[in-house]
């Protein structure tokens, strides 16, 4: 965990550190700077990695390994796009059929949402390894009780701020971020219910995935990403884009739904 603390810490503060530093000097004026600080501090992280960790370059290769890795692989990447369109995928199917001047106030609320969702993946980056942990050990009833209080710490935090924000987005959101945003305070509002369900696909598909089966969460995850894609573009256009907000909490609803009940089936039958 120290290792991947100062990994990410080299990425995420590196980035950061970058962004305050030019800013301050008036030269983030444009996306390509914005994109070299990124690239800085991909760079640095990937140093960091190497320091912290130099067997990645010494690599061992197994023939019968690399074909398992390459199975289980196949199927976390699948997982992993998935996760990724639901993030913000979706946004690109809207542009399709909306103008950027519509679009922009959902984008910013979207990005606002991920405040939330990193609640849920500070949470998940325990959950995978505890998972993968746990089912070497034989200890999945163990996995039922972590589950049960992830979710009950991630809404801890959620809930509340969910609520501060239903009653208190006008002057919130300016705030955060800038007056010219004013226009996405509906589409946050209307957003706030999926970043309560989000937890329940997030956390249900990553342990999925610890556990070894993310066999079973892609089929959900791209048929459910599909008819997201397809609503998105027939009923926005056919009403407006204050309906993207509500496909989206269906999809985390029925994603959520689908994963936790397959999850407890799956630790009910360890128990038994």
């Amino acid at each position: 965990m120290r290792r991947v603390f100062v990994i990410e810490v080299c990425y995420f503060f590196g980035s950061l550190a970058g962004f305050i530093a030019l800013a301050e000097q008036g030269l983030l004026v444009d996306a390509e700077t914005a994109l070299l600080v990124n690239t800085g501090a991909i760079v640095l992280s990937s140093l960091a990695g190497i320091i912290r960790y130099p067997q990645v370059l010494k690599p061992s290769f197994n023939l019968a390994d690399m074909k398992a890795n390459s199975r289980y692989g196949k199927w976390t990447g699948f997982w992993a796009i998935g996760d990724i369109y639901f993030q913000q995928g979706d946004l690109l199917v809207l542009g399709a059929v909306t103008s950027p001047a519509v679009l922009a106030p959902y984008i910013a609320a979207k990005t606002f949402l991920r405040l939330f969702g990193l609640v849920s993946q500070a949470m998940n980056f325990l959950l995978y390894p505890m998972a993968a942990r746990l089912a070497a050990a034989g200890d999945l009833p163990k996995l039922a009780s972590k589950l049960k209080v992830a979710l009950v710490g991630v809404w801890a935090v959620a809930i509340p701020a969910v609520l501060l924000l239903w009653y208190y987005a006008d002057p919130v959101i300016p705030a955060l971020l800038g007056s010219k945003y004013r226009d996405a305070i509906p589409f946050v509002i209307a957003l706030l219910p999926a970043a309560l369900l989000e937890p329940l696909f997030s956390t249900g598909s990553s342990i999925l995935v610890g556990l070894g089966q993310p066999k079973y969460a892609v089929p959900w995850i791209i048929g459910i990403g599909v008819l997201n894609a397809v609503a998105n573009v027939v009923v926005v256009q056919a009403l407006d884009l204050s309906a993207a907000p509500w496909i989206l909490t269906i999809s985390y609803l029925i994603l959520g739904i689908a994963m936790q009940r397959h999850l407890r089936t799956v630790l009910h039958a360890a128990r038994t």
